[in-house]
């Protein structure tokens, strides 16, 4: 037997054998790769979110119970504008209204998933606005349905694919609206994939939209010590970090476009803060409304503008869920604000 065979040999024999340095097992590749493993330790985690439910379910509202609502279409109607993104008009049909329900299911399953995934303290992965949340995905659904952002077969993608379409034709680009509020996504066009929802909400005199926040991306992509993973995974192509190899694409690939937007100050969002029965958009009991007025009291906002927070909020996270888990970049759990205010309650 030879050097070169005996070496082999030797290899083989202490396949099974702990590394002295580290201890680990040679072929233990997951402990090399801690992203496989945090996300394989959150597949496999049972849900966290807690089975006791803030509102009766036999009352609960459905999407297709929402869409065939005639008053409350047209309130969501005008309070997104979605005039600007209807082309055969506001019509809703049965199809709507089962797709619309579908999409519900889908969701809440990968709420559930976000949740335990993105919240490491058990206390804020049971604070009662993940179910607020959860009851109201319904109202998002509907939304989506009627501004025809969902991929034709949405209801037979799997939990790691994406719900949206790979196409911009019915989003509207930022530039657009640059002075209005809501939730916006940023599509690779390379990729042709959604690979982060985020929103814009800023209020008191000087009110900053939706082209600060782009301009606000734009520098972190550009920074050389990223302070986030989206930086990370986008850097700008005039920075070094434009060849690493572990980028997912550069901030110049991406696309930025409204996903859903009001203007915080017109008429047509001063409904924010009322019940969808009661002429808003979202569904919430008196106690909701109790605990958004008496959230955020350091911060110097006006109780509509803390409803039309929650608002923006429910959005982004409806959207954030609905791209694929693979690509998303985005590694923060929604409601900050609320979940940071009722913490120090």
């Amino acid at each position: 037997m030879n050097g070169k065979e005996c070496r082999v040999l030797h290899a083989f024999n202490c396949r099974v054998k702990p590394n002295r340095i580290e201890g680990k097992q040679p072929h233990d590749l997951q402990a090399f790769d801690d992203e496989t493993s945090r996300r394989k330790q959150q597949q496999s985690a049972a849900p966290n979110i807690r089975s006791v439910t803030l509102w009766d379910k036999t009352k609960e509202v459905t999407a297709s119970q929402l869409l065939g609502d005639r008053k409350w279409v047209d309130t969501l109607a005008n309070v997104f504008d979605l005039s600007t993104l209807m082309i055969n008009g506001m019509s809703v049909s049965e199809e709507d209204k089962q797709n619309a329900d579908v999409l519900v299911d889908l969701l809440r399953i990968r709420l559930k998933n976000h949740v335990n995934g993105r919240i490491a303290e058990e206390s804020k992965r049971n604070d009662p606005i993940w179910e607020w949340a959860s009851k109201n995905v319904p109202v998002c659904t509907a939304y989506m349905i009627l501004a025809g952002h969902l991929k034709s077969n949405f209801q037979s993608m799997r939990e790691e694919d994406s719900l949206l379409p790979a196409d911009n034709n019915n989003f509207i680009p930022y530039t657009r609206f640059p002075n209005r509020h809501g939730v916006y996504l940023q599509h690779d066009r390379k990729l042709e994939q959604k690979i982060r929802s985020g929103k814009k909400t800023s209020f008191g005199n000087t009110v900053e939209r939706f082209s600060k926040r782009i301009a606000e991306h734009e520098k972190g992509c550009k920074a050389a010590n990223p302070a986030s993973n989206f930086y990370k995974l986008y850097p700008s192509k005039s920075t070094k970090r434009s060849k690493s190899n572990t980028k997912q694409g550069l901030f110049e690939d991406l696309e930025h476009v409204i996903a859903a937007s009001f203007d915080p100050k017109g008429d047509a969002a001063q409904v924010d803060n009322l019940n969808w029965k009661e002429g808003g958009v979202v569904i919430l009991s008196a106690q909701d409304k109790l605990r958004v007025v008496s959230s955020m009291k350091e911060k110097p906002y006006t109780e509509i503008e803390k409803f039309q927070l929650l608002m923006s909020y429910l959005f982004e996270l409806a959207y954030d869920l609905a791209i694929a888990p693979d690509v998303n970049v985005s590694q923060s759990p929604g409601f900050e604000s609320f979940l940071i205010a009722l913490a120090s309650a």
